[in-house]
């Protein structure tokens, strides 16, 4: 891989095979920097010809703003996945966290050309993309394929497998991926320790998790995985978590700041974003005499995904569906944990 600041070259780098793919690691990169990159193949002592080049932005730094993607349950090879690919592409941003099910019915690789790079093509060559393994990913080999697919940090638990679970920062935030296929006695014990201890070095950036299953819900068709309530959502509040991201039910929704299974004030929760309209067939929402307390938004008439621009004083997500409407649109001051709260004042 041959990788140029304009026209100056930065780095060529030979490609090792892994897991049957080509991984090459480029390192000294300045932060916030544009750059250039082709791809080749050196066969015979020949040059082959190479596929590029396209651009990639680094991480900007820990006080930048940034923008995201999140979006999940996906992978079908249908029209409706393809139509919000292109959507999406329209937009600029700087990284995609994906919350699971990246490709149906059982995540085998054999299913990733149609229904994952062919889709994103336009996406996956210029920003990271960043998957968590969903219910469906998980059915083959537990989710072999996509971690064979992706090189992901190998920064999660000692106990679990490599890129299972894993942390990275990025601007002004961090952010924590857990696989929530496991058993809860695992979660518990292995995973949420874990979880607090990463983001108990973060300081006053965003912290943001996210996961598969949901904590809460509103969709009509299942209700919440008792499960990862029990364990995620308590050890988010603990880690005073701004946000916990997930997919599963195939719908939009924004909930309230939650503490304790109750809303409370801006600034003293978690808030629960469920973006899992990426493609595969939507789910409906409750009707809304029969939401409760917790949920502010839910959209399920068409798919969407989750676009946040985020900066040191504030953040604003806005869900945008296939027509370019947005359907849901919130601002929050923060990061919204107050500061005495994240760094209390010794007297």
């Amino acid at each position: 891989m041959e990788v140029r600041d304009g026209e100056r070259l930065v780095a060529r780098v030979p490609a090792e095979v892994e897991n049957g793919q080509y991984v090459a690691a480029v390192t000294g990169l300045q932060p916030g920097q544009t750059y250039t990159y082709r791809v080749g193949l050196r066969q015979d002592r020949t040059d082959q010809p190479s596929s590029g080049p396209w651009t990639c932005k680094t991480d900007p730094g820990p006080t930048a703003s940034f923008s995201f993607l999140a979006f999940g349950d996906s992978g079908t090879g249908g029209w409706g996945q393809y139509r919000l690919a292109r959507r999406m592409a329209a937009y600029r941003f700087d990284l995609v966290i994906h919350t699971g099910d990246l490709v149906y019915k059982t995540g085998a690789a054999r299913d990733y050309p149609h229904k994952f790079f062919r889709p994103y093509a336009d996406i996956i060559h210029s920003v990271p993309f960043m998957p968590v393994i969903g219910n469906h990913d998980y059915e083959t080999e537990r989710g072999k394929p996509l971690l064979d697919t992706f090189v992901l940090p190998r920064n999660g638990p000692p106990e679990a497998d490599p890129e299972r679970h894993y942390w990275f920062d990025f601007g002004c935030a961090r952010f924590v991926a857990i696989d929530t296929d496991g058993e809860e006695g695992t979660l518990r014990r292995t995973v949420m320790p874990w979880l607090k201890k990463v983001f108990a070095s973060a300081q006053n950036r965003w912290r943001f998790v996210y996961c598969h299953h949901p904590a809460y819900t509103c969709c009509a068709k299942r209700g919440a995985v008792e499960g990862v309530q029990r364990t995620l959502a308590p050890a988010a509040e603990e880690a005073q978590v701004d946000i916990v991201f997930s997919g599963h039910d195939h719908l939009y929704q924004r909930s309230r700041p939650i503490r304790s299974g109750k809303p409370v004030d801006d600034g003293r929760g978690t808030v629960y974003i469920i973006s899992g309209a990426g493609g595969a067939r939507r789910y409906p929402a409750k009707p809304p005499d029969q939401r409760g307390d917790l949920f502010v938004v839910a959209y399920d008439e068409d798919y969407c995904f989750t676009l946040v621009d985020v900066s040191p004083d504030g953040l604003t997500l806005q869900q945008i569906n296939t027509e370019d409407r947005a359907v849901d649109r919130w601002q929050l001051k923060g990061p919204p944990w107050s500061s005495a709260d994240r760094n209390p004042q010794t007297p």
